[in-house]
């Protein structure tokens, strides 16, 4: 099976520095205001779900994977006007599922128990957003955003100042849960900002 980490960085690693500069950007907007521009950033992630579900089977189907992904793009972006919850679902069962992939073929987890269990994880994804109200808000953007941040991170610091960048991307190579770590630890100070933001801010007096 696939490993999403390796494939990721070495893609963006080839691309211009403006492509990593463009990612860190909208993964900062995704993590730490999410909920102000959930509306827009619910449709662009429908949107690229849908582009990459019909990229992948339009072949099945004998039709040009360019044409199957703008079909399912636009499939996915309507998905998310005509429908905030569906759409909510949709993103979750998709975050959760690729999150879950990377983790355990990160930890060392092959097939079938992998595909199994990046099923569960899809699955607890949609029951997520059906039994809270507010929380997938916060929780979907910041998981999503993390993750544009670190391969916009890559692409940035390998265009800019290679000697870090691939310093980093070799680390990444040689420990598997150094980027784990770091989505973690981002995706805590992320999902805590909006948190606090759509509560209220923390009021503090004297006594």
């Amino acid at each position: 099976m696939p490993n999403v980490q390796r494939e990721l960085f070495a893609w963006v690693t080839q691309q211009h520095g403006t492509v990593g500069l463009a990612l860190f950007a909208v993964g900062l907007l995704y993590a730490f205001m999410g909920f102000r521009f959930y509306t827009l950033m619910n449709g662009l992630s429908c949107g690229f779900i849908g582009w990459m579900v019909g990229a992948i089977t339009a072949p099945i189907a004998e039709v040009d994977p360019s044409l199957g992904g703008i079909a399912g793009g636009i499939a996915g972006a309507g998905l998310a006007v005509a429908s905030r919850r569906g759409a909510a679902i949709v993103a979750s069962a998709a975050t959760w599922g690729a999150l879950g992939y990377y983790v355990l073929y990160q930890v060392g987890i092959g097939p079938p128990t992998l595909t199994v269990a990046t099923g569960v994880a899809a699955v607890l994804g949609c029951g997520f957003v059906c039994a809270c109200r507010h929380a997938p808000i916060a929780v979907i953007t910041a998981l999503q955003g993390v993750m544009l941040i670190v391969v916009g991170w890559v692409g940035l610091s390998t265009a800019f100042v290679p000697s870090i960048g691939r310093t980093f991307v070799a680390w990444a190579g040689g420990w598997d849960m150094l980027v784990p770590g770091l989505l973690l630890m981002l995706f805590v100070t992320g999902y805590s900002y909006q948190a606090m933001n759509l509560r209220g801010d923390i009021r503090t007096g004297t006594s």
